[in-house]
């Protein structure tokens, strides 16, 4: 019996100390990120799958208003990371503290909390949370207002704010091409048929598969990912291979795959999630089989509660 109390004992004053201990897991980290700069990616997956969400949410608030940038990016960070596996209610608690974060003095942070943003579920934003990007939309000078405005496409909100914004002659040709399609995100078939028109008249490259077609694919309408089947089924040989020891042109269908894959329900591939490469060894092959599934199956679904 004195074996097992002693042990009992024992185990309980551990606990109790490593509780203690790791209680300042977080401090100490950052503390000495902040020395350093370099991030230490098992430590900060320990202080992720060790915390509790509510914890972390109280241990890192004093970092977001820290003085350095790369400390409160690195805050934003932590909660983002626990909370993506958590459920809707936390998710919701983070997305709100990554809003909180955004404003027109902390320019660095801003831009870094937008992209994060993008990583969520729709299910994510709650009233609250919209209504601080219908706050920061009033604000024309909020940094990074082009990803804001995504943002507000992505969750569908403030779009009566942004038409103005569109309809406003002092706004530049760029920023109303980025509330079209925060517009046509939205809903709206006018700017949808805008930005088609559009692009139509531009050069297909690999400029345009790179910057344009992820556009197209965002505002997650028919029409416009449609376009974007359209380039898959071309046997134009209008891009070049990402492979620098290829100097021939390429079919654009190739990388438009990759791109479209992860927003279309049933999609043949699925792509890695590292590599941002459809899980194939044969791209030709893949390709066929591609054209082929969008033959039978032009009434596809898109996925439209990711960004």
């Amino acid at each position: 019996m004195k074996g097992i109390f002693k042990f009992l004992c024992t185990t309980i004053i551990l606990l109790i100390v490593s509780q203690i201990v790791f209680a300042n897991d977080i401090h100490d980290y950052l503390s000495q990120y902040r020395k350093s700069e370099n991030s230490n990616v098992s430590t900060e997956a320990d202080i992720i799958n060790k915390y509790k969400f509510s914890n972390l949410v109280n241990d890192l608030k004093q970092y977001y208003t820290d003085t350095i940038p790369f400390i409160q990016k690195k805050a934003y960070y932590l909660i983002y990371k626990k909370s993506v596996s958590e459920k809707t209610e936390q998710q919701q608690i983070a997305v709100n503290i990554l809003l909180n974060g955004c404003s027109r003095k902390a320019n660095e942070v801003t831009g870094y909390n937008f992209d994060l943003l993008q990583m969520y579920s729709s299910t994510a934003f709650n009233n609250e949370a919209k209504q601080q990007i219908e706050t920061l939309l009033n604000d024309i000078k909020t940094p990074h207002f082009k990803k804001l405005l995504m943002l507000a496409g992505f969750v569908n909100t403030g779009g009566n704010t942004i038409a103005a914004i569109n309809d406003n002659q002092n706004v530049l040709p760029e920023l109303k091409w980025y509330c079209s399609l925060a517009l046509s995100r939205m809903g709206n078939p006018i700017y949808t048929e805008q930005i088609i028109n559009e692009v139509k008249v531009l050069k297909t490259d690999n400029n345009f598969i790179e910057f344009i077609v992820p556009q197209l694919i965002y505002t997650k309408q028919k029409s416009t990912v449609d376009y974007c089947f359209q380039l898959i089924m071309s046997n134009e040989k209008q891009c070049f291979s990402s492979n620098p020891d290829v100097d021939k042109k390429i079919l654009c269908g190739y990388r438009v795959m990759e791109l479209v894959a992860p927003v279309i329900v049933d999609f043949p591939f699925e792509v890695d999630a590292m590599t941002q490469t459809l899980n194939t060894a044969d791209y030709e092959n893949a390709l066929n089989t591609v054209r082929e599934w969008y033959n039978n199956n032009y009434d596809y679904k898109i996925i439209t509660t990711i960004f």
